[in-house]
């Protein structure tokens, strides 16, 4: 009988990455509760180990939300390659060299393997795929089979969980069955999911709203997680912000920009919040500017709400650049007051070459 999940042939299994405490003994209380001693209780704890420092610590669930199309399997396949090569994910978060799994309900063969190759033209033997898995999420065999997956692996991605649970009710709190089935194989064998989601087509961004309610179903979805990454797309652009972090201190958000390169590959580029949204607005203003530019150009003697009209920008913008050509030289109003303002643009004379010496 072929197994739920067939992730190729075995590798050598590695030494062991991830300490798993000693067997206990702990006091059996009918059949479901085992009840460890307040000696074990309060033994001095393990430190914090990571699987992309310091977003994603191992044995958790995490969550990445977005809406359909927006990169997030970009996302998790850099991860991917970010863990099996031992860097840091996204140039930034650094990973400690790990083996991971990908399961992939929604891109089918040839789309992952066209994104892994993009990522990384090097073949990499810790990362190991299955898609199109003939097993649901909601299936009672899940948790044994995903056990199975974990053992001896770092990080297993699930993508998406819509897809993966099969037509089941998101909108059902008990939905995070599921995830909850993969934190107790998380506990267990120390391995780290990372579970991709949809986001609510109707979700405004992330500090915005309640980040409960940012994923598309149940808010126990997001009670579920460990780690919740909630994304934005803006301007070709993808803001990272992290609205769950149940083991530390959440991440400051990021802002990541999917390159093509001349030679095939894909690179995701990641900076600070902050410096990107400085440089969007810089690239903003440049644009505007241009645009104003041409209009006056075009239009000679225009007054400023009528380049606002040409140029299908609000009149603040557009009175901000025709200040900031002004002041440049680009363009002059020939009218005395600013009220009745009737702008030219100044041509310059072309700088004579020099003859040769």
């Amino acid at each position: 009988m072929t197994a739920p999940f067939e992730c190729g042939a075995r590798l050598p299994e590695p030494a062991p990455s991830f300490e798993v405490a000693a067997p206990v003994a702990p006091q059996a209380v009918g059949k479901r509760y085992l009840l460890r001693p307040a000696s074990e209780l309060w033994a001095p704890l393990p430190p914090l180990r990571y699987i992309a420092d310091p977003v994603i610590p191992r044995a958790t669930v995490a969550e990445l939300v977005a809406f359909g199309a927006s990169g997030k399997t970009w996302l998790a396949v850099d991860l991917a390659v970010a863990v099996a090569a031992g860097r840091p994910w996204l140039g930034r978060w650094p990973c400690p060299a790990g083996r991971v799994a990908i399961l992939d309900w929604e891109n089918g063969d040839r789309e992952l393997r066209r994104r892994l190759m993009a990522i990384s033209p090097e073949e990499l033997p810790g990362i190991e795929a299955c898609t199109a898995p003939t097993i649901s999420m909601t299936d009672e065999v899940f948790a044994a089979a995903i056990a199975a997956v974990a053992t001896g692996r770092d990080l297993v991605i699930v993508d998406t969980f819509r897809a993966a649970t099969g037509g089941a009710d998101e909108n059902d709190s008990t939905i995070r069955a599921p995830l909850d089935a993969l934190r107790r194989v998380a506990e267990v064998t120390g391995c780290a999911f990372f579970v991709l989601l949809h986001a609510r087509k109707s979700a405004p961004t992330a500090g915005q709203s309640d980040p409960r309610e940012v994923g598309r179903g149940s808010s126990a979805l997001f009670d579920a997680a460990d780690v919740v990454l909630h994304v934005t797309a803006t301007d070709g652009l993808l803001t990272i912000a992290q609205t769950k972090s149940r083991l530390g201190r959440a991440a400051e958000p990021i802002v990541v920009e999917i390159r093509d390169t001349t030679n095939g590959r894909v690179v995701l580029v990641a900076n600070d919040a902050n410096d990107a949204e400085a440089a969007r607005h810089q690239r903003a203003t440049d644009e505007l500017t241009k645009i104003v530019l041409a209009v006056v150009r075009a239009n000679p003697r225009a007054s400023t709400r009528a380049v606002c009209e040409l140029a299908h920008r609000n009149y603040g913008r557009v009175l901000a650049a025709l200040d900031m050509l002004d002041r440049g030289g680009a363009v002059r109003n020939l009218s005395s007051s600013r009220k009745g303002a009737s702008w030219v643009a100044v041509e310059r004379a072309a700088t004579p070459e020099r003859e040769a010496p």
